[in-house]
């Protein structure tokens, strides 16, 4: 909302300082500009001039709209980003020590924010498996082998598959 009354008030406030002063610099600029030829001095401006400038003030509140939009995107993608990584180291350090409840709690929130990321459900699926949930792990190697488009973890599922089924008793789960 800050960004329609101020343009660039909104880049400034998402920490892009400079872009968001010379946005609001130019906003501030053009449609001064456009006030002067359309209140202040219409006779010594022609209707292409006035034209002109009012078409420069509306460009520029566009511009300011569509990079703010832009950095909004920016900073959700970075907190997303931050949180992927926390998530898996801290669950990778919990898995390394034998807490897999834990691992499981601090990898959680990554898995809400992103389903689809294939190093989370493959860190799910490791993190499933040490904890002995036979069955989910089960359904997470299933779906870590669906999101492995390139087959980077082939060898790792099926080491996986055959332990869970050694663990289940020897009955087999084509997976």
């Amino acid at each position: 909302m800050l960004n329609l009354v101020a343009p660039g008030a909104g880049l400034a406030w998402l920490g892009r300082l400079i872009d968001g002063w010379l946005v609001g610099l130019a906003g501030a600029l053009t449609a001064n500009l456009a006030i002067w030829a359309f209140m202040i001095l219409p006779d010594e401006t022609t209707a292409t001039g006035r034209r002109t400038l009012l078409l420069l003030a509306l460009l520029v509140f566009v511009l300011a709209q569509v990079l703010y939009a832009q950095a909004v995107r920016d900073a959700a993608r970075r907190r997303s980003e931050h949180v992927r990584r926390g998530a898996l180291s801290h669950s990778r350090r919990l898995l390394e020590c034998g807490d897999a409840q834990g691992a499981w709690m601090a990898l959680s929130p990554a898995l809400g924010h992103d389903a689809d990321d294939l190093l989370l459900a493959y860190r799910a699926a490791q993190v499933l498996t040490a904890a002995g949930d036979v069955d989910r792990a089960r359904h997470a190697w299933q779906r870590v082998r669906r999101l492995d488009g390139h087959r980077i973890y082939r060898a790792q599922i099926a080491e996986a598959q055959a332990r869970l089924t050694r663990r289940a008793g020897g009955k087999a789960d084509p997976v």
